[in-house]
């Protein structure tokens, strides 16, 4: 049986190698444990709360399967699990976790890193991605207790899986975050530069029914991210800024793999610096 030692807000591994759908089996048994403890806790935050997750996944290779996998775990243990049905920017399952009143969330990817590895990013009940403190702890309940699994149609069947796309409520939220309306008037051209990952489309939803005109480069599911690594940086930009060359537009964004982490070119693609995005 192979060590799992998580690292930042989860643990990742190389697919296949590590990353195995009885490891999945085994840290999401741990994580169902650990919240559990955390629910009977009257010193947690989540103490009394109903025993409900958030799953996601992104577009690496099995990440879907991945993911059945840690629902069918969480609906063994008795939680009241929302999953996902389609590929998910990790953003939207945050949200959901935070507005769904959830113990907390599990998102299957691993982010910006090489496509021969994939996650299991850990939320917390706020959202956020969850500190080394918590991760700690639930690599210390690795192994506890077997593993207990129900199978997925069976969980459906039962109502204890919930089949739920978490974007449209996301979606509707950022929009009451900006002047939306004098967006949808500016008639801007936006490119949008996905690096192959799980973000692309999202910004044509977002503009839907505007004056703003839409592109998505690199848009293309690819479990291998068009031969790089998914990370919003120059070196990265080479396929999209030659799109821009021949297209100009007026910005272009750029996301990582799980549309997390954002970047920026300018219309006929420059690269900007983080400094100029925030500006």
């Amino acid at each position: 049986m192979s060590q799992i030692k998580f690292g930042t807000d989860g643990w990742r591994a190389v697919i296949a190698e590590d990353f195995t759908f009885a490891n999945i089996a085994r840290v999401a048994q741990a994580t169902a444990d650990f919240w559990k403890s955390e629910i009977s806790n009257p010193q947690s935050e989540i103490f009394g709360r109903e025993p409900k997750v958030v799953i996601g996944y992104d577009r690496r290779f099995l990440s879907d399967r991945f993911a059945q996998i840690t629902a069918e775990v969480f609906a063994g243990n008795n939680y009241h699990v929302i999953l996902t049905p389609e590929p998910t920017p990790t953003p939207s399952v945050s949200f959901a976790v935070k507005n769904l009143r959830a113990v907390g969330g599990v998102m299957i990817t691993a982010s910006h890193n090489p496509p021969i590895f994939n996650g299991f990013k850990l939320k917390s009940h706020f959202g956020g991605s969850s500190d080394s403190e918590t991760c700690k702890a639930v690599e210390s309940f690795l192994d506890r207790h077997p593993v207990c699994t129900l199978k997925f149609d069976e969980a459906v069947r039962a109502g204890k899986i919930i089949l739920s796309d978490v974007r449209p409520a996301h979606f509707a939220a950022i929009k009451q975050l900006v002047d939306f309306e004098l967006i949808a008037k500016s008639k801007l051209r936006v490119a949008h530069d996905a690096l192959f990952g799980v973000g692309a489309g999202v910004f044509e939803t977002l503009l839907a029914g505007t004056s703003c005109q839409v592109t998505t480069l690199n848009g293309k599911y690819d479990v291998l991210f068009g031969g790089i690594c998914p990370e919003p940086l120059p070196k990265n930009y080479a396929l999209g800024g030659a799109q821009l060359r021949r297209n100009p537009h007026d910005i272009c964004l750029v996301t990582d793999g799980d549309a997390d982490r954002i970047g920026a070119m300018d219309g006929r693609g420059g690269p900007l610096t983080n400094q100029q995005v925030i500006a």
